[in-house]
């Protein structure tokens, strides 16, 4: 169901869903890329749940409106590796195959714990999350480190674009830097929450601009 949600000051629409989960892809390893084999990556989890297909060794995705949830096993420490350099931040422009992770439909990624223990590592090559216009991600019981965008460097762990809403539940943040916000931007209208969710040592180069979050109208 499509309805218009107000987030701060901003009105925005997004898909509401009420406790309504399509498919469960669940990841099982911590490589990256687009391998085609019997192993499911938190990459290869993300594009099936974007295109509501089986892709590599993951589960297919389902069509809106019930949202996709991607749950990550306790220990499991995935790392981006692909594509250091980044890609700039058109909207729908970026490549799915590396990079940072495109989230292009609406989607909740998980930890399998009550306490973040999995790992998201972007190893500094670009930030973790991209969250593409007029969709939605949720993020539970994760840690996200090493956020570093190489290209248009907003956001050190989370792009959000116009119309998306990212929000993050019992989280943690360590280690994320860009040239302004260090933790996230937000373009055009684009919404993130925090709940429960911790920040550390996520830095700005630039001390002239922002802060942790930056906006751009």
């Amino acid at each position: 169901m499509l309805k218009k949600a107000i987030f701060g000051a901003v009105a925005i629409n997004v898909l509401f869903v009420a406790a309504s989960y399509g498919a469960t892809i669940n990841v099982n390893t911590s490589q990256d890329g687009i391998v085609f084999d019997n192993e499911c990556s938190l990459r290869e989890a993300v594009y099936a749940a974007n295109h509501n297909m089986p892709w590599a060794g993951c589960e297919s995705g389902e069509s809106l409106p019930v949202i996709d949830e991607i749950k990550i096993p306790i220990g499991l420490h995935p790392y981006m590796t692909e594509g250091a350099g980044g890609e700039g931040f058109a909207p729908g422009a970026g490549d799915e195959t590396k990079y940072d992770l495109d989230i292009r439909e609406a989607v909740v990624i998980s930890g399998d714990s009550e306490t973040p223990s999995a790992i998201m590592m972007a190893n500094d090559t670009d930030r973790v999350f991209e969250v593409q216009p007029y969709t939605y991600l949720e993020v539970k019981n994760l840690k996200m480190v090493n956020g570093e965008p190489q290209s248009f460097s907003a956001g050190g762990a989370v792009l959000v674009h116009e119309g998306s809403l990212a929000k993050f539940v019992d989280c943690y943040f360590f280690y994320n830097e860009a040239e302004v916000g260090g933790l996230a931007a937000i373009l055009n209208g684009g919404n993130i929450q925090l709940l429960g969710s911790t920040v550390s040592n996520s830095t700005n180069n630039t001390s002239t601009l922002g802060g942790p979050l930056v906006h751009f109208f």
